[in-house]
């Protein structure tokens, strides 16, 4: 498992959610957002300096809080 998926707590999760698929859509949610990045510092070397981890970890914590409501209890 990811280390950063090693603090969620799977008690919450619903009954008969299958926990391993829904690490598995949080990683991607990772690797997309990172992907995401990745392509704008390709396209454009400006987009650096311009880079705002937190509005980067905004979207992120955007993204748990809708997978949150859809499996947690």
């Amino acid at each position: 498992m990811a280390w950063v998926l090693r603090g969620i707590d799977t008690s919450h999760f619903r009954e008969g959610v299958d926990i391993s698929r829904v690490m598995q859509l949080i990683m991607w949610v990772i690797q997309g957002l990172t992907n995401s990045d990745t392509e704008k510092l390709k396209r454009d070397p400006d987009y650096r300096s311009q880079y705002n981890t937190r509005a980067t970890m905004a979207e992120l914590s955007d993204y748990v809080e809708l997978l949150t409501t859809a499996f947690y209890k």
